[in-house]
């Protein structure tokens, strides 16, 4: 049975230009790897090894004379400077708004250039949307690893649940909902970043079961399981000393009964029995016919 892999055809963003400016055609929630701070990526850094075609200048090959440092030590301080620079963006954007913080204004408090900056983002938008990816990159592997014994729906939700009863989660999607409720602009763009991510979900569930989830099965499931995460999420954020994930099966538990009955599941799973939101699921459902 063959498996998507998650997000495989999920657009990459262009790779900056060497002055450090962002390419044209990025997306604003799109990500890149930085270089080694300041400093454009040499051909061996980028590829692993010598491009042999053109030697470097004299003055390259004084500066490369010392012994590198470590690929370990440079990652560390990257992550490290990464963490700094979206560490002071929230902080600004917390006590100005979104809107009204500028890359300018994020690089002086941070005591880095420009330049540098957008070797760690393409934009300012993507201080943002890196926490929303990298979470929903993870729904997809989890969903990924469900076992053919469950349906769709079943693997979806269970792929929710255990991202969703992850404390991490919870404080970076607190942080998230404050900067996309101080931007109107922001917010829309949270959408296309959504949309886009459920077009790669209906892709991996139809793959998942060539034949008998269609197209159109795979978005009513999808726009089902994120609706209820929504209103989920809408709700948790007025009060979020309550744990999220007990909130989420529940929300789950209420509408799987509606899909059972329109999409044909098994509905010995529509109590959400096996719906745990601390993954350790036992799956009573089974592949719908």
């Amino acid at each position: 049975m063959h498996r998507a892999h998650p997000l495989e055809s999920w657009p990459r963003p262009s790779e900056p230009t060497d002055h450090g400016e962002p390419s044209t055609q990025a997306a604003a929630g799109s990500l890149t790897e930085p270089a080694e701070l300041g400093t454009p990526p040499s051909q061996t850094e980028a590829t692993g090894h010598a491009d042999h075609r053109t030697p470097p200048s004299q003055t390259e090959t004084t500066r490369h004379a010392d012994v590198p440092e470590p690929a370990g030590l440079r990652e560390r301080k990257q992550a490290r400077t990464r963490a700094q620079i979206r560490a002071v963006a929230g902080r600004l954007f917390e006590s100005r708004g979104f809107d009204a913080v500028t890359v300018e204004d994020i690089c002086a408090e941070v005591d880095v250039s420009p330049r540098t900056f957008f070797r760690y983002f393409h934009n300012k938008d993507t201080l943002v949307f890196e926490g929303i990816r990298s979470r929903l990159e993870d729904v997809a592997a989890a969903f990924a690893s469900r076992p053919p014994s469950e349906d769709e729906f079943t693997a979806l939700c269970q792929a929710l649940l255990s991202v969703a009863g992850d404390p991490g989660y919870e404080r970076e999607h607190l942080w998230v909902y404050q900067q996309l409720r101080s931007s109107p602009a922001l917010f829309g763009a949270s959408l296309q970043q959504y949309r886009m991510f459920q077009d790669e979900l209906v892709k991996m569930m139809t793959a998942r079961s060539p034949g008998t989830c269609t197209v159109a099965v795979a978005r009513l499931l999808t726009a089902v399981a994120f609706g209820a995460l929504s209103a989920t999420l809408d709700g948790w954020v007025l009060q979020p000393d309550r744990p999220l994930g007990p909130q989420l099966r529940a929300a789950l538990h209420a509408v799987r009964h509606g899909v059972s009955g329109i999409v044909g599941l098994d509905h010995t799973g529509s109590d959400c029995a096996g719906l745990d939101c601390a993954g350790n699921d036992q799956p009573k459902a089974v592949r719908h016919q």
